[in-house]
């Protein structure tokens, strides 16, 4: 698999504060977080189109909920990357959660994480499936120590054809599910569910990276998910009066 990503994405607003009354849903992951699509055979990146940019739009027309998701995806990135601060954005996972204002973090890992096992490449940490969904683990419960809700996201699915690269990342995808039963973190099911959409593989730009359309699936996904956190939270608040 060949894919170009190793584009850093700066995020579209700081993180500092949200708008009273609104909740505050940091968006961390690689090239499908960042928005990247393979545009006859150039790279590129639409922030609008993006997934957080999406779940922000779902959030309000569908469910009345104000949200603000900044994205902090950065291309061709694993999670080791973003727990150790060395995916060129962040700082260590612990010091950006403890400076971070969210409510919510979303975390969409798996296909830079099975590339990179698979074909090493100086400065990066071999993860296999075992070792991701420990680095999963230390991401949500950092997190969840801090104050955070943290939900796991499954990747979209790929068109690759050869049957042994579809059943490389379904391990991580495995190591996803069950890194959110170990943490009890909330899980956004997209793999086998995106696959169930008719003609969904015409919805990538390539063999991983999504086109509008299916960016937009991800987020009505996602958006469902996190709807039920902030509903369950309004309704605890409640009764807590």
């Amino acid at each position: 698999m060949r894919i170009l990503l190793f584009i850093l994405a700066f995020s579209l607003a700081t993180t500092s504060q949200a708008v009273e009354g609104t909740w505050l849903i940091e968006a961390y992951g690689d090239s499908t977080t960042v928005g990247s699509f393979n545009d006859n055979g150039v790279m590129k990146l639409d922030y609008v189109a993006a997934e957080p940019s999406q779940i922000q739009n779902v959030l309000r027309d569908d469910y009345g909920i104000s949200a603000w998701v900044p994205n902090q995806g950065v291309g061709g990135t694993q999670a080791t990357q973003l727990l150790y601060g060395e995916d060129g954005l962040h700082k260590p996972w612990f010091e950006t959660m403890r400076t971070s204002k969210a409510q919510i973090v979303l975390l969409n890992f798996g296909y830079n994480d099975k590339r990179l096992f698979l074909a090493p490449e100086d400065g990066n940490i071999k993860e296999s499936p075992e070792r991701f969904k420990e680095t999963l683990i230390a991401l949500v419960v950092i997190a969840q120590n801090l104050g955070k809700i943290a939900v796991l996201q499954e990747p979209n699915p790929n068109c690759h054809s050869r049957p042994w690269e579809q059943q490389d990342i379904t391990g991580y995808v495995d190591a996803i599910r069950q890194a959110a039963k170990a943490t009890d973190a909330p899980l956004v099911e997209q793999y086998d569910a995106l696959q169930l959409v008719p003609g969904w593989r015409k919805m990538l730009s390539d063999c991983v990276h999504p086109k509008g359309v299916l960016y937009h699936l991800k987020a009505v996904n996602t958006a469902r998910v996190l709807a039920k956190i902030i509903n369950d939270l309004g309704r605890q608040k409640i009764a807590t009066h």
